[in-house]
């Protein structure tokens, strides 16, 4: 079968990994998990679990949910469910559904929007903004309004561009900043009243936070699979770019060698006031396992901005398997480590796809552990 590109994985979020989200006041975390009537992955569902009780619940409705945000107000949950519908190329077609943790309600969010692959939710709450695969491979960005339930605008985005990462608004205004993939390399873009602006041009941008004063910091990864060093740059938007750090990005405490193949797992999470850095890795030990094959272990580390005080948070034994046909249709490869901060940036979650149940490891911004949270089966809950 033929293998979906990596930034397919990335963008499309695949049904379990990697796709979780603090609430506000981050003692929970909303994630897919899959449910006790299948163990499957296909028929997994949306659910919050909490990082003290480490009390696990599906959200109504949410068999099939994945990539559940939270709003920042805190009183709904939307996520993406898939459905039998075929778009394009692919079997299915993400639809969007919203959960009232009050009255513990959902609804499929109804719109002018077709295959949403993910969305980003406005700090007042009151907009979401979502990236939509139109027909002919036609993608936009659109702005929906939560109180009304319409699609209030839309951006249409260069053919041949590719959501890769995340997408923030730009603080008290209408306009996002983007991380996508196109055939300059990977990119930093910002929209406009006119279309779209492109903010790099160097192809190899990793991970990005935007700050409330409008700074822009942003990693960059030059010769990625040759080079063990990251950059991490700065800018206020509209102004020359400056280099803030530069660093090796993949200094383990043991001797190994980082994985560089297409399906490895790699990830930066750049804290919320940008002092502080969030590493998930591959590596590639020297020695040699039972059947003579090379080792290969996931770890996270965490770091000051500049690249002092490196810590090893944590580390996996990993166990690679070819691709099973849940993961062949989802479009990923094992992701091993992944890596979220609060909003506050008091907390950063990890999630750990090789432990038995999976499990998350919640640290403070010091790298103390404080939680310890398995993610067992979930059972389904009906809508109310």
């Amino acid at each position: 079968m033929k293998r979906i590109p990596l930034f397919c994985a990335l963008c499309a979020c695949s049904l379990l990994a990697g796709c979780f989200d603090f609430s506000p006041d981050g003692t929970q975390i909303a994630v897919s998990n899959v449910l006790a009537s299948s163990g499957s992955a296909r028929d997994a569902a949306a659910s919050i679990v909490g990082t003290s009780d480490g009390v696990l619940q599906a959200l109504p409705d949410a068999k099939g949910g994945y990539g559940p945000k939270w709003s920042p107000d805190g009183r709904s949950i939307l996520f993406r469910k898939k459905s039998d519908q075929p778009h394009g190329k692919q079997p299915f077609t993400n639809e969007l559904w919203q959960v009232d943790l009050a009255s513990k309600t959902s609804w499929r969010v109804q719109g002018d929007f077709q295959h949403t692959l993910d969305f980003s939710w406005r700090d007042d709450s009151r907009q979401w903004v979502g990236w939509d695969n139109g027909e002919q491979e036609q993608r936009s960005v659109f702005w929906f309004d939560s109180q009304t339930q319409k699609v209030v605008r839309r951006v249409v985005l260069p053919l041949g561009l590719y959501l890769k990462g995340q997408f923030q608004f730009l603080s008290n205004s209408q306009e996002i900043v983007f991380q996508a993939e196109g055939h300059g390399g990977t990119n930093l873009f910002r929209t406009r009243k006119t279309g779209v602006e492109r903010l790099t041009t160097t192809g190899d941008v990793r991970a990005f936070r935007l700050l409330p004063s409008l700074r822009l910091v942003w990693a960059r990864t030059p010769n990625f699979k040759r080079s063990n060093q990251m950059s991490l740059f700065g800018a206020s938007l509209g102004s020359r770019l400056v280099q803030v750090a530069r660093m090796p990005f993949s200094s383990a405490p043991v001797e190994a060698d980082p994985v560089r193949d297409w399906n490895t797992g790699f990830q930066i999470a750049i804290s919320p006031d940008a002092r502080q850095l969030a590493l998930c890795d591959t590596f590639r030990s020297p020695w040699l396992d039972a059947k003579k094959q090379p080792q290969q272990f996931g770890m996270c580390l965490l770091m000051n901005a500049d690249g002092t005080n490196r810590r090893e948070l944590h580390r996996t034994q990993l166990h690679p398997t070819p691709l099973g046909r849940d993961q062949q249709e989802w479009g990923g490869g094992p992701t091993e480590l992944s890596a979220q901060w609060s909003r506050d940036g008091q907390r950063l979650a990890l999630l750990d796809e090789h432990q038995n149940p999976r499990r998350f490891f919640v640290f403070n911004v010091r790298g103390d552990l404080v939680a310890n949270v398995a993610l067992p089966l979930v059972k389904a809950q009906p809508t109310p």
